[in-house]
């Protein structure tokens, strides 16, 4: 055995004895012992041996794969500097979020003004195959790999859309994500849409855009369609400036620990009535804000049953600039409920017609008819 081997052994062996009883520490060394001879039979013996530091990243990916979860993963250098640029609103991709379910890949929300918004992708098709590749075969992360890409790169993509199987060819590009959108509409009406929470100002852009429209006192309307979700934080202050006051949202980790997340933040407007739009494509912290104006008696909900999406990853930096997100916790709404794999129900239903916004026109002469 190499010397920094017998070290990194001995080390992690000393280390493990103070914090284990003695049967299971030895048994532990046993395991880095087969782990350390396995490294060094493959790099004397294997027809093709990768280098020692992509040995060890592998055995890191293993250890996020051995948890069985989709939404934990080991990042890369490379990936987790990309999803901290994301954080800044720029990518680069195809504006597609993916979520597994039931062992199958769906897509989760597509993005506006992405290559995927401009395709016949939709929230909810489940993904079949990449560049022709069963993706039965892919593990989580291998999927997202061969998803990303350098702009300009093609994809193609199989999907089954309402029993129909598609196919489609997308250009990966370089994307400006625009977290949201403002605007004073006829008869005192506002509309405010919100198309993502990975953004870390996204609550001082509502407060600013909300402030600068001139009139909202016949109603508001907030878009959440396709809005994948992101920072949970964001969320529970958007629905401070939207009038929601106390806890937003209950967050429950590994050992049942719940933790109330509140907002101080005062609203932006005055009460004035409010209408939330979903759809499948709304998840995570989008679904969050939502929940918290419909249980609390601020707003409608009005679409179609959104995702339901309530795991938390909390996403954490490792060494040599690479990093994991791992799922931490599951949030319930303000009242306690659970809608993982549930959903949101809108108030009132809308049925949605591929390249309209039917949301949108009901809740405006929803509001007008107040």
């Amino acid at each position: 055995m190499q010397k920094w081997q017998t070290l990194l052994l001995c080390s992690l062996c000393f280390g493990l004895g103070l914090l284990a009883r003695p049967a299971v520490s030895e048994n532990l060394s046993q395991q880095l012992a087969v782990f350390l001879q396995a490294q060094q039979v493959i790099a004397r013996q294997a027809l093709s041996s990768p280098s020692s530091a992509r040995l060890m990243e592998a055995a890191t990916e293993g250890l996020v794969t051995a948890l069985q979860d989709p939404y934990s993963s080991y990042l890369s250098p490379e990936n987790y500097a990309a999803l901290q640029a994301e954080k800044s609103g720029e990518i680069a991709g195809l504006g597609l979020e993916l979520a597994y379910r039931q062992q199958q890949v769906f897509v989760m929300s597509v993005l506006d003004n992405t290559p995927a918004a401009r395709s016949r992708l939709r929230a909810g098709d489940r993904l079949l195959k990449i560049d022709g590749q069963d993706i039965s075969d892919l593990s989580w992360a291998e999927i997202n790999a061969r998803l990303s890409g350098a702009a300009g790169e093609p994809v193609q993509l199989e999907y089954l859309q309402q029993g129909q199987t598609r196919s489609e060819r997308l250009i990966r590009q370089a994307l400006k994500l625009e977290p949201l959108r403002a605007q004073q509409l006829p008869a005192e009406l506002c509309y405010l849409r919100i198309s993502t929470f990975l953004n870390t100002e996204l609550q001082q852009q509502v407060k600013t855009s909300l402030e600068s429209l001139p009139n909202c006192s016949q109603g508001l309307i907030v878009d959440l369609q396709n809005n994948p979700g992101g920072l949970v934080q964001e969320a529970v202050e958007v629905a401070g400036l939207l009038g929601v006051q106390g806890v937003i949202v209950q967050v429950v980790d590994r050992r049942n620990g719940v933790m109330t997340l509140s907002t101080q933040q005062t609203a932006v407007l005055p009460p004035v009535p409010m209408v939330v739009l979903i759809n499948q494509g709304t998840a995570s912290a989008a679904e969050i804000l939502a929940a918290a104006l419909q249980e609390s008696g601020r707003a409608l909900l009005m679409g179609q049953t959104s995702f339901g999406k309530g795991r938390v990853q909390s996403l954490l930096a490792l060494e040599d600039g690479a990093g994991l997100s791992l799922t931490s916790a599951h949030y319930l709404t303000r009242r306690g409920e659970d809608i993982h794999q549930r959903g949101l129900k809108p108030d009132i239903p809308v049925i949605s017609i591929p390249g309209e916004n039917q949301a949108l026109e009901q809740a405006v002469r929803y509001l007008r008819r107040r």
